[in-house]
């Protein structure tokens, strides 16, 4: 099996867990080495601001690096 198909098997056999309160987050280091790989997806940043997004049901929580939510920062 492929394509969608296979990823949608692979995802339906995981173990399902609860929704975490909390990630930490990643921070840029400065370096000369780059680095790129296609099995990795990098943070993606909005405004500049380091954010990240929690979703459980019809909640949605903007979370900033501080733990402080933000949700009224980004009405859109």
């Amino acid at each position: 099996m492929s394509g969608i198909e296979g990823t949608a098997a692979r995802i339906a056999d995981q173990p399902t867990s609860a929704h975490p309160e909390w990630i930490m987050l990643m921070f840029a280091m400065l370096t000369d080495m780059w680095f790129a790989d296609p099995g990795w997806t990098f943070e993606r940043r909005h405004d500049g601001v380091p954010l990240r997004v929690f979703r459980d049901g019809d909640r949605t929580r903007l979370m900033t690096p501080d733990r402080n939510e933000v949700n009224d920062t980004y009405r859109d």
